[in-house]
């Protein structure tokens, strides 16, 4: 009966592996909290990136002068825009980042974890007293599913990227496990490519002059959205078996034979809106929440059309 005890012990271990409430942090290791900093941050380590980018152009009469290479060697050495921004910028390079003052971003994040749990017991009893052996499976089974959704919705402004606050967050300290890193197995939890985003948006910006879509506003906002889909399927399947020979002629417990499979899938969302106002003032925040909702509710139209 040992034996019988230390193996039901086993299943009930693969069977604790199903988690009450699904939570990334189950198997990313990762709280929400940590996920969306990381991705704050990526977005205004993005912003750096395109400032290196736009001073290292040696096409660009603007950045020629001393003060833009200083600047350039000073943003290639250090991540701080806080003391970037304090620097003896010229004229060009202060009206585009005064530009970008009034631009926003806008994260609209969606959390999506189901957890399926497939189990089973068979045992079998034997007589060997009757002609023949008598076997009798004695079976039970239980199928769980769990699921849980976030949705949330953070809004940055590009003005923040050079505070100080902003600068504490995102530094090797303020990150719970340093710099963020792809992350192939849970990509949400890495680097997403969102600093590609931010640099298309704002080169859009400056080389085209992106623009929003018709509305009845005389100041319409220019607006870019990127939706960003990662699926994680885990799967685990056991199935151990013991048999028993106790050696005497009584009615004995023969075998037990367990099943036990989990399935957990994590779908992950994020869809970011970039706003930036037409004209100096008060950010596009408004006007890009009101463009991505836009597009949410075509989305939804169009998926409940079929097209």
């Amino acid at each position: 009966m040992k034996k019988l005890a230390w193996f039901l012990s086993a299943c009930q271990f693969f069977i604790s592996g199903c988690a009450i409430h699904p939570a990334p942090e189950n198997y990313s290791g990762r709280y929400t909290l940590n996920i969306v900093q990381s991705i704050r941050c990526e977005a205004r380590d993005g912003f750096r990136q395109y400032l290196v980018n736009l001073l290292s152009d040696k096409d660009d009469e603007r950045f020629k002068d001393q003060s833009s290479k200083d600047a350039l060697a000073f943003l290639k050495a250090n991540d701080d825009l806080g003391k970037f921004r304090k620097l003896p910028l010229n004229a060009s390079v202060q009206k585009l980042l005064v530009r970008f003052d009034h631009g926003s971003i806008i994260y609209d994040f969606r959390f999506l974890m189901t957890e399926n749990n497939n189990n089973s017991l068979v045992t079998t009893l034997e007589d060997p007293l009757r002609t023949g052996l008598l076997s009798v499976a004695v079976g039970a089974g239980t199928n769980l599913q769990r699921q849980n959704q976030r949705t949330f919705r953070v809004v940055d402004l590009f003005a923040e990227f050079f505070t100080d606050d902003m600068q504490k967050r995102c530094s090797k300290a303020g990150l719970a496990d340093g710099r963020f890193k792809s992350n192939m197995l849970y990509p949400i939890t890495g680097k997403i490519g969102l600093g590609d985003v931010i640099w298309t948006y704002m080169t859009l910006v400056q080389t085209v002059g992106l623009s929003a879509p018709e509305t009845k506003s005389l100041k319409t906002t220019p607006t870019f959205i990127e939706r960003l889909t990662f699926t994680t399927t885990l799967r685990g399947d056991v199935n151990p078996t013991l048999e028993l020979n106790p050696g005497h002629k009584a009615l004995h417990l023969a075998k037990v034979e367990g099943t036990f499979g989990s399935v957990r899938s994590d779908e992950h969302e994020v869809t970011i809106a970039i706003g930036l106002n037409p004209e100096e003032g008060a950010p596009g925040t408004n006007g890009a929440i009101e463009e991505l909702e836009r597009q949410q509710l075509l989305d939804a139209f169009q998926a409940r059309r079929g097209f």
